[in-house]
Parts: C-alpha cells; structure tokens; sequence
C-alpha cells in the first residue's frame, strides 16, 4: 500500500495548494483484481497520481470546502 497525504482537513488552509503524485517503478504486491488506488480533494483543491503502468491517471477536484472527492 501506498499513501500520499497533504494537508490538514481540520485546518483547510494548512495546505492551500494542489497536490500531485507521479508513482514511477511501483509495484503493487496485491491477488489479482484487487488493488484499488484512491486520490482525495477537499477544500477547493485537486490531487491527481499519475502513472505510466496499468492505469489511467486519475484526478479528484472538489469545488468547495464542504465536500471531500475521493476517486
């Protein structure tokens, strides 16, 4: 498993910036069909993790500080 985690949900302005991740050379040690790979935004912001292996880059944007996206 692996995380990426920026900022503070119970202070929104801990981090006022986008996040992006670039996974290179990572293997996932899971059975088969299972690994999931979420990404998280909150507050306004985008997180996107990228990848040149077995999935499509994936983007969560939320557009205002009440709702958490996770995708």
């Amino acid at each position: 498993m692996a995380a990426l985690v920026v900022g503070n949900r119970s202070n929104p302005n801990s981090y006022p910036y986008d996040a992006t991740a670039t996974l290179s050379g990572v293997i996932f040690d899971v059975p088969e069909n299972f690994t999931e790979i979420y990404a998280a935004a909150f507050n306004g912001h985008t997180t996107t993790i990228s990848n040149g292996g077995n999935y499509d880059q994936i983007t969560a944007a939320s557009d205002d500080n009440s709702t958490i996206i996770i995708k």
